[in-house]
């Protein structure tokens, strides 16, 4: 099946007859889907906690319960991400929320001032994980944050006014990670950051008028086609952007009324 998440509901539609088409939650505001190594489908809603769609059909509803500090910290679910050890981890507008799905207990972790190695901030936008297994943290103004879930430790990468101090926006969204291990980050507002991990530098795409550059700075979505070496960029207003890597060149594709 492929499955569709929309402002109301959940579409799936069956691949081998595209015709056959079946709403499910249709209360729901669907953020964001993630399947997870167990083949269970993870629905980030907006208000409703998050749904966990086994392959036996069954669905199970976790919200926060206020009185209950083994629930999720916020029913504003953004984002999922599982772990190489087999944990859940979801962004929430408060709160990134541990599940470890074979004690069934949760755990939340928000920033708090007293402690230097906490989340930068504690409203989360995306989940990426890397290579080695770590996470990857962008949060709503606070930067990105890496996060070693083993030792459950969190490294700031904070904004600064040049490409060699740091971010151009607190604000992050999307990230993946191409072939040499640089991390990609969509910002809104600052364009597109690539971080260098091995030499711990910065480069910015951003838009710039009347050169060869990203369309938009509101960024919102990322891919990275590895065999042709194309980063796929999707902007808000701004359309499509293709970035040939191999040239440095973008390609820009627009809506086109009618």
């Amino acid at each position: 099946y492929i499955y569709i998440g929309m402002n109301k509901g959940l579409l799936r539609i069956d691949r081998a007859q595209p015709e056959r088409q079946h709403s499910l939650l249709p209360d729901i505001k669907v953020q964001s889907l993630y399947q997870d190594s167990q083949k269970n489908l993870w629905i980030c809603t907006s208000r409703q906690g998050v749904y966990r769609l086994a392959p036996d059909g069954s669905i199970l509803n976790f919200r926060n319960l206020p009185d209950n500090t083994n629930s999720l910290s916020n029913n504003d679910v953004r984002c999922a991400i599982e772990d190489d050890l087999g944990n859940l981890w979801f962004g929430t507008f408060y709160g990134l929320n541990k599940y470890n799905p074979s004690t069934q207990v949760w755990e939340n972790h928000v920033h708090q001032n007293n402690i230097s190695h906490s989340l930068s901030h504690s409203s989360i936008f995306a989940l990426y994980k890397d290579t080695q297994g770590g996470i990857w943290i962008g949060t709503y103004f606070g930067g990105v944050n890496y996060f070693n879930p083993e030792y459950e430790i969190y490294t700031r990468y904070k904004t600064g006014d040049t490409e060699k101090e740091g971010l151009s926006s607190p604000i992050v969204g999307r990230m993946t990670e191409d072939k040499d291990g640089n991390l990609w980050i969509c910002t809104e507002g600052g364009g597109v950051n690539v971080y260098n991990r091995k030499d711990n530098t910065y480069r910015w795409y951003r838009h710039e008028e009347g050169k060869n550059s990203i369309s938009h700075n509101n960024v919102k979505a990322i891919y990275y086609d590895r065999t042709n070496e194309i980063m796929w960029i999707g902007t808000h207003l701004g359309g499509l952007n293709k970035l040939d890597l191999r040239t440095n060149r973008f390609t820009v594709y627009r809506m086109k009324a009618g």
